[in-house]
Formats: structure tokens, C-alpha cells, sequence
């Protein structure tokens, strides 16, 4: 029971520790395909695979501020999980913590 309860709470903090805003007006990304490659590309040349992935999604204008999750951060753009579930990317700048 203690250790059920002690994972709880690690997950609770770990979420919190992650949480973010996405700004209303931000630009966002969502990734057409899924990329099975990303975490072997992750460890070459993060940044690139991130302005690639940003190319070729179909992309949206935030119409109100959102609460996410910070899944991965990179040099200039973070992936997102919407709190839908669904997952997002955008640029550092377009999110507060």
C-alpha cells in the first residue's frame, strides 16, 4: 500500500513539475505521421528532426490558453500533451510556466 501510494505521488509531482500553459494565438503543429525513427534521430540532431517534424504537420492558431503537459523540450521547440490526450509542437516562446 505505501509503495502504490508513494508512486501516486511521484507521478502527481512529476505531472505538476511538467505542467505548462499553451498561449492563446500560439502557433501549434500536429504531426500527420507517426515517426518511428524519432528516438534514433533524437540522440544525431534533435533540433532538426523537430523543425522537420514542424514542416511537414498540419498546424493551427490557439484560439484560447490551455493547460498542457511538457512531454520532450528541445532547442527551440517543446512537444506537448494536451490535456485531450493528443499530442502537439510548438515553439519554447509560445508556452508559460
Amino acid at each position: 500500500m505505501k509503495k502504490l501510494l508513494l508512486l501516486a505521488m511521484f507521478i502527481f509531482v512529476s505531472s505538476v513539475a511538467n505542467a505548462a500553459t499553451l498561449k492563446e494565438g500560439a502557433l501549434y503543429c500536429v504531426s500527420s505521421k507517426k515517426i518511428t525513427s524519432y528516438y534514433k534521430f533524437i540522440e544525431n540532431n534533435y533540433n532538426d528532426y523537430a523543425q522537420q517534424l514542424m514542416d511537414r504537420s498540419d498546424c493551427f492558431i490557439k484560439g484560447k490558453n490551455e493547460e498542457v503537459f511538457v512531454k520532450s523540450e528541445q532547442k527551440k521547440f517543446v512537444e506537448l500533451q494536451l490535456l485531450s490526450g493528443f499530442t502537439i509542437w510548438t515553439k519554447k516562446e509560445n508556452i508559460t510556466r
